[in-house]
């Protein structure tokens, strides 16, 4: 829950927050109204190229923790939620000690830290469950699949088991890991793929610091007929990375980009407090004030320690989605 507004409106938005915090009452035609507009949003993810492989991959990766399981849901369990079960939920999870607030701007904390206590001082409730969570065994095992949809391009993800937000420093050279291999268009798929091959139409790699151990994809864009020279390629290029086959100016052009990407997301007041909070959430804030320095720390011999260690040729999980085969459908 979020309010931006400006900073001589900061205890009426204190108020808001906290009333809509303690004091929500559900009603029927309003929780009816907000089903369909979720019904509506998981429609279109099916039809989401994006959501799809998503999907996809971490199903693959996870077979126990519920990061395997859609974060929106299933059309089943959108439509069989009634007012009690929110009700139980709230009242189950949103309780003081799970509860994190952020306050970001021109604000005198002598100043706003009295109307914080009046409007969040009542907040009690009990202390928030014990989270079981089954993890995910350690299992050497390399898993294949591929996926018939009705897509215009094929897909091909790699997926690898990645470090927990505790995992450090490993989480900050997973970090580096990633924008060296597909982030930006100088990135070692981007320039292999797209501009030496010629054989994809976007690459990239991708990973979110999580409380549990989490994932890491690289995903490339293909044409039908290229899966197989892709799938080879970024094979190659993982390889290379594992034995430090790059070059500085591909090191200092991944720190750099990733260094001033979190800057960009910090420059706004909301984009610095939805940090703060996001780290106080799953691990600690000092996560996110002291991210830009632990980066900057980071040396080649760091990311491929990273990369041999998570990028693990034995453990991983490969997908291909493409198109339905067109001449069998016809023949059939």
């Amino acid at each position: 829950f979020y309010i931006n507004l400006p900073s001589q409106y900061a205890k009426q938005g204190l108020d808001i927050l906290a009333d809509a915090l303690q004091n929500t009452r559900m009603q029927p035609s309003e929780v009816e109204q907000e089903r369909k507009v979720v019904l509506d949003e998981y429609r279109i993810s099916l039809e989401s190229p994006g959501a799809i492989v998503q999907g996809l991959i971490y199903s693959m990766v996870f077979k126990n923790h519920p990061y395997r399981l859609p974060i929106i849901g299933t059309e089943k369990s959108l439509k069989g939620m009634g007012i009690q079960d929110f009700v139980d939920f709230k009242r189950k999870w949103y309780v003081p000690d799970r509860t994190v607030l952020v306050l970001v701007g021109d604000l005198n904390p002598q100043q706003i830290m009295p109307a914080v206590r009046e409007y969040f001082g009542t907040f009690s409730g009990p202390a928030g469950p014990a989270e079981s969570v089954s993890q995910e065994a350690s299992k050497a095992e390399v898993r294949e699949h591929v996926e018939r949809r009705d897509l215009q391009n094929a897909f091909v993800v790699y997926g690898f088991r990645a470090p927990s937000v505790r995992d450090r420093p490993d989480i900050y050279s997973v970090d580096l890991l990633t924008f060296l291999l597909g982030q930006g268009d100088g990135s070692l798929l981007a320039k292999l793929l797209l501009e030496e091959k010629k054989i994809a139409l976007a690459a990239s790699c991708d990973f979110l610091t999580q409380r549990d151990p989490g994932v890491i994809t690289c995903t490339a864009t293909t044409q039908p007929g290229n899966v197989e020279k892709v799938r080879t390629a970024m094979t190659a290029t993982i390889a290379d990375v594992r034995a430090g086959k790059f070059t500085d100016k591909d090191f200092k052009r991944a720190k750099a980009l990733l260094m001033n990407t979190y800057r960009f997301g910090n420059e706004t007041n909301a984009g610095k407090a939805d940090g703060l909070g996001f780290y106080a959430a799953i691990d600690q804030v000092e996560f996110a004030q002291s991210y830009l320095d632990e980066v900057d720390k980071l040396t080649v011999k760091d990311v491929v320690e990273a990369a041999n260690k998570y990028l693990d040729q034995t453990n991983f999980s490969v997908l291909v989605v493409r198109p339905p085969d067109r001449k069998a459908s016809a023949d059939e």
